[in-house]
């Protein structure tokens, strides 16, 4: 039996170290040491070469929303938030309930970028 966002499922290291992502509920998560602008040029860079359209890019205070949309229409969002100048949260998440495997395909793009 498998329940996905039912509990935090570490991936790829430890928690509580910059860099771990986790997939809860729908969204994969991660807080990485980088300058949200740095972030924000990596996430616009993680949907071009994914060859996803960008439909939004947005703004509020300290959180950034970049939204895209697969070649098969799915909705694709990034959330950046300021946590400091240089340690940025990044969200990725996919469709209505969240797709696992195509966020970390983005999330993996975004972080070579950054």
């Amino acid at each position: 039996m498998v329940f996905v966002g039912c509990v935090a499922c570490p991936v790829g290291g430890p928690a509580g170290n910059a860099g771990t992502m986790v997939y809860v509920d729908g969204t994969l998560k991660s807080v990485e040491q980088v300058s949200p602008e740095r972030a924000h040029a990596a996430a616009l860079a993680a949907l071009k070469d994914l060859q996803f359209a960008l439909v939004g890019d947005e703004t509020d205070g300290a959180k950034q929303k970049v939204l895209g949309r697969t070649n098969t229409d799915k909705k694709v969002q990034i959330v950046l938030e300021k946590e400091s100048e240089s340690i940025t949260e990044i969200r990725v998440s996919v469709g209505m309930f969240g797709d696992e495997v195509l966020s970390m395909q983005v999330m993996t793009k975004l972080k070579a970028h950054l």
